[in-house]
């Protein structure tokens, strides 16, 4: 699928009426099977310039995501659209990512020049347990690379990507409990910091990363 200046959203799949059963951080199959999705396989699409995410999938048991690229996303989230009282105080959007899923894979995708924002990463692993992204591609978002999402992201592994000239912070910690990053390589500009500014205070393990000086 071809999508181009799509508004607010590019793709996003799996809204659930039930979202109050998957409060907290370790999410059962059961839950997915009685309130949530199944058999969810996201491929082959092309995103740009969205106004919001550009690929996102929620509430979904074993999610698979794959050969997807977003390009240019999250071009409306700033104060000239959030402007008046009652508008979202968080203004957050970013590239492919999951919400609320267990054992999600993203694999094979490209993401390139997201917009700042209070997020604007490719990937963020939010609110999930056991999100696994591999093989992927990031180049200049302007919010880094990779966002591991609070305290209700947990069992996530972001493994063999490559991260290539992303901006503001390569990664985002962001008060999550156990990340593993491992078999990576960042190409990081001077000046960029490894960790994004005030997005960190989490915890995360590295493993056989390179991390090249541009």
């Amino acid at each position: 699928m071809l999508c181009i200046s799509c508004e607010p959203l590019g793709i996003a799949v799996g809204y659930s009426y039930a979202h109050e059963k998957f409060a907290g951080a370790e999410l059962d199959k059961k839950r997915f099977l009685k309130y949530g999705h199944e058999n969810i396989v996201i491929r082959d699409n092309y995103v740009k310039m969205a106004g919001g995410d550009g690929i996102t999938v929620m509430y979904a048991l074993r999610p698979f995501v794959e050969h997807n690229m977003t390009d240019s996303v999250a071009c409306e989230i700033n104060d000239r659209i959030y402007c008046n009282p009652g508008n979202r105080g968080g203004k957050v959007a970013a590239a492919i990512w999951p919400w609320k899923c267990k054992d999600a894979l993203f694999r094979y995708n490209e993401v390139a020049d997201t917009r700042l924002n209070q997020d604007g990463m490719a990937y963020d692993a939010d609110s999930g347990d056991g999100t696994v992204y591999e093989y992927n591609y990031s180049r200049q978002n302007e919010g880094g690379c990779v966002m591991f999402c609070m305290q209700e992201a947990i069992h996530n592994t972001f493994r063999n990507n490559v991260s290539y000239d992303d901006l503001g912070g390569t990664i985002s910690p962001s008060e999550n409990p156990d990340a593993l990053l491992t078999d990576n390589i960042f190409y990081v500009r001077k000046g960029v910091p490894f960790v994004r500014k005030n997005m960190d205070g989490g915890n995360f393990t590295e493993e056989n990363n390179q991390i090249i000086q541009l």
